[in-house]
């Protein structure tokens, strides 16, 4: 199963969409975003977040939007989690 030819990842412009927890085309293959994160990504792009320089807190993070958020704010962001080592990154540390 395919995407409509106009889909597209707000998050990384990926096209491409795969299935997950049985949901077909959840998934964004390039970055890994699912439904709520590119919504998520969509309202905070709306209101002009996040601002360069920002500090940003960021519990349970998403690897598609802890990129964005570390490159929005290097060291003011602060990814956090009870396990971080389910976490992995090459650009950013979780707590």
């Amino acid at each position: 199963m395919s995407p409509p030819p106009a889909a597209t990842c707000p998050i990384c412009g990926g096209r491409e969409f795969g299935p997950y927890n049985r949901r077909p085309l959840a998934r964004c293959m390039g970055c890994g975003a699912v439904e709520r994160t590119r919504k998520l990504w969509m309202v905070l792009a709306h209101l002009g977040l996040p601002r360069p320089g920002s500090r940003i807190l960021h519990l349970a993070p998403e690897p598609s939007l802890g990129a964005r958020f570390h490159a929005a704010s290097g060291e003011l962001y602060h990814p956090c989690d009870l396990v971080p080592a389910l976490y992995r990154s090459k650009t950013y540390r979780v707590f």
